[in-house]
């Protein structure tokens, strides 16, 4: 099971990012229902809907974002894999992304109720159910990825632990004795491409802030994640485990990204050449 401490951490966090969420979508609301006063669209339905779409387009964000933070505080925790480790992620990621939420509907409500056109408000909080939805399926996918590349790792790191194990220093040949018994050399992380990976991710962090289709919270997030990469690459004995979530995650909120595509097939390439096991 996660630890009490770091479940308590993501959600206080993820409370703090909804709350500032809300905050923003008062904000927008209040430009629209400006905007319709002086077009003299007040107690129309245009207005309304364009309240629906703003809430729908929100509750998608927030999947994304209560993902991000789940992310964050796993990473930064050195959660590791073990059963029932994505059922506790979603847990978590549902008492915020929950379909039958309805936080993000009361804006709507309120707004039709101020228009004086009650009988609009189940069409509305429908569009606002279908961001609800699509918000919670993207974190669910993203939450399965990561507990994915954490099982990847932990069966590899298994399979390197089972039956005898012969550490070999020097020149190597094949050794075997007993059932089942496996020779194995030790090794790190091959230096010539450790420094490789860690000018891939500088060449990363580079192109970031010229990159088109980031927002500025996602391209600030992204650049701390690759950061947070490199210098678990730098590290004297890197965390195989942590390495390969902090790569996922800089591919996963990347992948999209056209002019970063040919930093990220190499990064790809790279990784399996290391014997990290992601599933991109």
């Amino acid at each position: 099971m996660i630890d009490d401490d770091v479940v308590r951490i993501a959600r206080n966090r993820a409370r703090i990012e909804v709350r500032r969420q809300d905050q923003e979508l008062k904000d927008a609301i209040g430009r629209v229902n400006a905007q319709a006063a002086t077009r003299g669209l007040r107690g129309s339905s245009i207005p309304l809907l364009e309240i629906a779409g703003i809430c729908a387009a929100a509750a998608v964000e927030r999947g994304e974002r209560v993902w991000l933070v789940l992310h964050r505080v796993a990473v930064t925790a050195y959660v590791t894999w073990e059963p029932g480790l994505e059922a506790e992620l979603k847990a978590i990621a549902d008492e915020f992304l929950s379909p039958g939420s309805q936080d993000l509907r009361y804006f709507v409500r309120e707004a039709a109720q101020v228009a004086n056109i009650p009988g609009i408000i189940p069409q509305l909080e429908q569009i606002v159910a279908e961001g609800q939805r699509e918000g919670r399926e993207r974190a669910w996918n993203e939450i399965e990825l990561f507990a994915a590349s954490l099982r990847s790792a932990h069966s590899a790191h298994s399979v390197m632990h089972q039956g005898p194990v012969f550490h070999v220093n020097g020149p190597v040949g094949a050794i075997q004795t007993g059932n089942h018994a496996t020779a194995y050399v030790a090794q790190g992380f091959d230096p010539v491409l450790r420094r490789q990976l860690i000018r891939l991710l500088d060449t990363l962090e580079e192109r970031l802030p010229l990159a088109e289709g980031l927002t500025l919270q996602d391209r600030a997030q992204a650049i701390e994640v690759v950061r947070e990469a490199r210098a678990e690459a730098e590290s004297p004995a890197p965390n195989r485990a942590r390495l390969s979530a902090l790569l996922l995650a800089a591919a996963t909120a990347l992948r999209m990204i056209t002019s970063l595509k040919p930093v990220l097939d190499a990064l790809k390439d790279l990784v399996e050449s290391l014997g990290l096991r992601l599933p991109w």
